[in-house]
Formats: structure tokens, C-alpha cells, sequence
């Protein structure tokens, strides 16, 4: 007896490996089968994700009000201003009247907008100041994408004008050429103007004078009298001689009546 119970363990673990192995087949053949009636899950694309390092494309604008005692000469150092950062001058508007006003859009490169306003706001005495910022990455890269695609379009209806044989295929292919170069070109400006805007930040000055625009007070003297005599004597012998020639034409006719009175007289009957 105590035999037979030390043999039944030996005959049932043979009995559950193959069982096991039974069913590690069965599983197998099962995942063999799935794949062969492509059942199984394709592996899943990764999505594009936004690389944080990549360079944005930002347009920054300023404004800046500063109140001086001389417009136009803090004009001047505002252009010298932007000239020294490396900037340019886009508009320069100036007005005498009053206190006298100036308007600027200076065009400095991004990072030096603040040494900018600094330098500008230390002409007077600042009285505004505003900065933003407009992220166009995305629009700068669409049209970019655009620009890559409309391109490839046009090489395409050049390539088929290539091939064309009769008159009425190139007459299509031309004006549809036409149309998707002119799409191309304004695609381009788009794209030169949004970088020019991102290159360049615009600077809007506005000067407004603290005093009266006069000018100097001029007295007359000698000199100015006789300039003033000889410009009225001018003046009046330029009168006459256009008198002068406007009645020279009816000169002869004066003439004629006078020779016609003097020979009446001289022939009249002494009767008379």
C-alpha cells in the first residue's frame, strides 16, 4: 500500500506536463491562426508632437509718448536712435503748429526694443510706453507648407506645357500656368512680409513739444528800407511797361485822329 501511494505522484506529474503542454500548443496555434487572418492589432502611430525647441516666430511692436521741449530736434536723435541699434526709419511725420508734434515707426531688431524705449524715453519726459508680442509660428509655417506645395504644382502644369502637342492644350495649360503662378507670388509676399514683421520690431514714437514753436524776432532796419523802396520801385516800373505794351496795338489809331484833326484844320473852308 505505502508503494502504490508513492506511485500515484509519479504517474500524475507526467500526466499535467503534458496537459500543459497540451495547452501551451493550443494557445499557440490559436495566436498562429489569429495572425494568419490578420487579426492582430497593428501597432499604433506615433503623433506628431510640437518640438518646444524649435525657434517661434514672434512680431513685437512698442509704443512710446514722450513730451519734449523740441520736436524736431528729438526727432532727429530718435532716428539716430534706430540708426545706432541697427534699425531703419519707416515713417517720420512732423507738425510745427502749435508746440509742434513728431510721429516716428522705427524698425529695430526684437532684442534691442528695450534699450530703445530706454534711450527714446531719456529725450524728454515720458508719458506712455506699451509692449506686445503675436506669436506667428503656426501662420509662418503654413504658409511655408503652401509656398513648398504651390511650387511643386507649378513644376507639374510646366511639365505637361512641355508635353503638350496641339494648340488647345497649350492654350489651357498656359492660363491655368498663369493663375498658379500668380497664386505663388502672393503666397511669397505673405511670406517675405511676415518675416520682414518677425525680423524687424516696429517702435512707435510720438514727440509733443512742452513750448511754443516761435521764431526769432526780426526788427527792420536801414538795409530792409531800402530793399523794400527798390522792390516797390521794381514792382510799379513793371506795372507801367505792362500798361505800356497793352496800349502800344491802339497806338495808330491815336495817330490816325490826330493827322485827320490837324489836316480838317488846315483845309476847312474859311467860311466855316
Amino acid at each position: 500500500m505505502r508503494r502504490a501511494h508513492l506511485l500515484i505522484p509519479l504517474l500524475v506529474l507526467p500526466l499535467l506536463a503534458s496537459c500543459s503542454g497540451a495547452a501551451n500548443n493550443s494557445s499557440g496555434s490559436t495566436a498562429m491562426k489569429g495572425s494568419a487572418q490578420g487579426t492582430v492589432p497593428a501597432p499604433s502611430r506615433a503623433q506628431p508632437v510640437s518640438d518646444p525647441a524649435l525657434p517661434r516666430a514672434v512680431i513685437r511692436t512698442a509704443r512710446i509718448a514722450v513730451s519734449v521741449k523740441d520736436t524736431d530736434a528729438a526727432a532727429d536723435k530718435a532716428v539716430a536712435i534706430a540708426t545706432s541699434q541697427h534699425g531703419r526709419v519707416d515713417s517720420d511725420t512732423r507738425s510745427q503748429d502749435g508746440r509742434g508734434t513728431a510721429t516716428l515707426v522705427l524698425r529695430v531688431p526684437p532684442a534691442s526694443v528695450e534699450r530703445t524705449l530706454a534711450a527714446v524715453a531719456r529725450l524728454g519726459k515720458e508719458s506712455n510706453r506699451a509692449v506686445s508680442d503675436q506669436d506667428v509660428t503656426s501662420q509662418t509655417i503654413d504658409v511655408a507648407s503652401r509656398v513648398a506645395t504651390q511650387r511643386a504644382s507649378v513644376a507639374r502644369v510646366r511639365a505637361l506645357l512641355a508635353r503638350a502637342q496641339s494648340l488647345t492644350d497649350i492654350t489651357r495649360i498656359e492660363g491655368e500656368l498663369t493663375n498658379r503662378e500668380a497664386s505663388l507670388e502672393s503666397l511669397q509676399n505673405r511670406q517675405q512680409a511676415l518675416a520682414a514683421q518677425v525680423d524687424l520690431a516696429a517702435v512707435t514714437v510720438s514727440l509733443s513739444g512742452t513750448q511754443p514753436q516761435t521764431g526769432p524776432v526780426q526788427h527792420a532796419g536801414f538795409g530792409d528800407g531800402i530793399s523794400g523802396g527798390w522792390k516797390a520801385l521794381t514792382g510799379t516800373a513793371r506795372v507801367l511797361a505792362v500798361i505800356a505794351g497793352a496800349l502800344l496795338p491802339w497806338s495808330w489809331i491815336v495817330v490816325l485822329v490826330l493827322v485827320a484833326r490837324v489836316a480838317w484844320r488846315r483845309w476847312r473852308p474859311a467860311d466855316l
